[in-house]
């Protein structure tokens, strides 16, 4: 059995690509960690604090996290403070679905409300909105036309 915390599932996000974590974000994968059906063992112990070298990496903005440098720098701190357990079953995460149901949370209606929303990572960005250009190049629709039923 693997113990994480609040940082280590954070850093591990992070690494996965996430530029930014919010509380949906974070609580809505949680949930998902928790309930995982793939045999794997993590346990969410007690939280600690936040660690001196995680806030050196990562700022907090109200509620939301950010790295404070481009993530292809941050491999070392990686390693160092991110579960590969964890990482790879994030990988076999629906993150569409997740964020589907942030947006439905945050009453977002289009694209631009999307892009212009500051909750949202840009892979957050990039995961919804490659399949729907793809579908819309695909049914030929305007690329303006950008309404979606994300229930």
């Amino acid at each position: 059995m693997e113990e994480i915390n609040t940082e280590i599932l954070l850093t591990t996000m992070f690494k996965y690509g996430f530029d930014r974590i919010d509380p949906i974000l974070f609580t809505y994968t949680l949930g998902k960690v928790f309930s995982n059906d793939e045999g794997i063992t993590l346990e969410f112990p007690m939280d600690e604090p936040i660690s001196a070298s995680f806030l050196a990496h990562v700022t907090k903005e109200g509620e939301v996290y950010k790295l404070k440098e481009p993530q292809e720098n941050m491999e070392r701190w990686y390693r160092l403070h991110s579960n590969d357990t964890l990482y790879n079953y994030l990988d076999t995460l629906d993150f569409k679905r997740i964020i589907q149901r942030k947006v439905e949370k945050l009453n977002i209606k289009n694209e631009e409300s999307l892009i212009n929303n500051t909750l949202f990572s840009q892979k957050e960005i990039s995961i919804l909105l490659s399949e729907d250009k793809k579908s819309k190049e695909d049914s030929q629709e305007e690329p303006n036309e950008y309404v979606k039923d994300y229930c």
